[in-house]
């Protein structure tokens, strides 16, 4: 059983391992290509994808910034932002490479270590919607048979009934 257990973790150990390669490949490779792409007069300050192959792009160009449609058929100007809200854009710290990812894992592992006391919570929760929900189905049953037991003494009160069940 040990060896079954040390190979599962070795497992998961080297899953993780080509995961963050194949996140810090892409992060360098995307930085690479926006090297290669850069133009000395156009800049693009920032990018939003809205749906399918359509975005919205910021791009400087000379000393203006442009707020640009783009789709597969199209690419239209649709106005001209304010210079210093895009160089406050632009002038932004970027995070180091892989902090998203190391906050994000952080975040993970914070989930998990409070993974018992929220399913101690879930489980309370349920345990007393069990208990509510079991009360109301008793005193319904009660009222139920409470009902029948005064059908029940009105039936033997009745004259037919106190004949062995032969009317008269």
């Amino acid at each position: 059983m040990g060896d079954n257990w040390w190979s599962t973790l070795f497992y998961i150990v080297i899953m993780v391992a080509v995961l963050l390669a194949a996140y810090f490949t892409t992060k360098y490779l995307s930085g690479k290509t926006r090297r290669i792409i850069k133009s000395k007069h156009i800049i693009i300050l920032d990018r939003m994808g809205i749906a399918k192959d359509k975005s919205l792009m910021l791009a400087k160009v000379g000393d203006k910034c442009l707020l640009i449609g783009v789709t597969n058929q199209t690419i239209q100007s649709l106005g001209e932002v304010n210079i210093e809200e895009a160089s406050e854009i632009e002038n932004e710290p970027t995070a180091p490479l892989g902090a998203g990812a190391l906050s994000k894992f952080a975040q993970i592992l914070s989930n998990v270590k409070s993974a018992p006391n929220e399913l101690a919570k879930a489980r309370m929760q349920a345990k007393q919607r069990k208990q509510e929900d079991t009360e109301s189905r008793d005193a319904i049953e009660d009222d139920y048979i409470e009902q029948m037991t005064r059908a029940i003494e009105r039936r033997k009160k009745t004259k037919g009934y106190n004949n062995g069940g032969m009317d008269e």
